[in-house]
């Protein structure tokens, strides 16, 4: 029964997760084609603003027909910072109830559930300071207080996020054996490479920030499709406690 719930909670938050992003991503006007250091998403390219020049690239790029205007990527982008505090709920949730049906023991898992919490927060806050560089650009404040405490936060939310889904991989994937190990290392290199310069561009075309959200999102995604076709979650946490 237990087992049955966490199963429904994750399809219904998978299912929360999916119609979000499609609300935000709705209405997008034209954005530069690569942004600051080949970000090519306007939310990452957002968070990982550095001065006053990368949101000038992000918000006042001009289109060769003039359609869209500063005005409308920053109504945009508040657009998404407000579905996106929902969104945070959803993916809370979604992760809560991973860390849950890996049955880790019981230190590891109140450690992940902390850090889960500690995501959820860091997101918060920075998407509030988020909207208030928004505010401040608009008004032609200084951005610099603003664009320091984002960044804070981004690295805080980013960092910890990696290290929880590289545990529930490392965890889950070992019922894909050989090939579950192979996605789990070359995840925590991603990470690393990460860690060590957040701006790097793969082979000059791609942001490593935005590969590693996006491969990470992708991994949330399989990792519930495991738990969803697995039978219960005593037959998972015999066969993870199995080992390789």
């Amino acid at each position: 029964m237990k087992s049955l719930r966490v199963k429904t909670g994750l399809i219904f938050s998978l299912i929360a997760c999916g119609i979000l992003v499609i609300l935000m991503r709705s209405d997008k006007p034209a954005f530069p084609n690569p942004m600051q250091d080949h970000f090519a998403e306007p939310i990452m390219a957002l968070e990982f603003v550095r001065t006053r020049n990368d949101l000038d690239t992000i918000l006042n790029y001009q289109t060769h027909t003039g359609t869209a205007s500063t005005a409308a990527r920053i109504n945009f982008l508040r657009k998404v910072l407000q579905w996106d505090f929902p969104f945070m709920v959803s993916y809370g949730v979604l992760l809560f109830l991973l860390v849950h049906f890996n049955f880790f023991p019981g230190l590891i898992r109140n450690l992940l559930f902390t850090l889960v919490v500690i995501i959820v927060f860091s997101d918060v806050l920075e998407n509030i300071f988020s909207l208030k560089l928004l505010d401040a650009y608009v008004t032609g404040m200084d951005l610099d207080a603003e664009i320091a405490w984002q960044y804070r936060f981004v690295l805080m939310k980013w960092i910890l996020l990696f290290m929880v889904v590289f545990v529930l991989v490392r965890r889950s994937f070992t019922r894909l054996k050989l090939v579950g190990r192979i996605i789990g290392w070359v995840y925590g290199i991603m990470v690393i490479a990460f860690l060590i310069k957040p701006s790097y561009i793969v082979n000059n075309k791609i942001n490593m920030a935005e590969l590693c959200g996006n491969v990470t999102f992708l991994l949330i995604i399989i990792l519930s499709i495991l738990v969803l076709t697995s039978k219960h979650q005593n037959k998972l946490s015999s066969t993870v406690n199995a080992g390789p």
